[in-house]
């Protein structure tokens, strides 16, 4: 999967927090996901210490959770 993730001035490093979020998906997922997206303040490089990360998932079809 190809990752574009813009640098921001935050001090946690969430790199590698989206890098296990993307894998618990693709696990839980199988073959399912199609592509992970980043959006909001953390995409647009804008990210403070009180902004949350935005994700959206695309995923081939619809599962039922767990």
């Amino acid at each position: 999967m190809k990752k574009n993730i813009p640098h921001n001035n935050v001090s946690e490093d969430y790199k590698s927090l989206l890098d296990i979020y993307i894998n618990r998906i693709q696990e839980f997922t199988d073959n399912n996901l199609i592509s992970i997206f980043l959006t909001g303040s953390f995409a647009r490089g804008e990210a403070t210490e009180n902004s949350d990360l935005d994700v959206w998932c695309i995923f081939n079809e619809l599962i039922q959770a767990l």
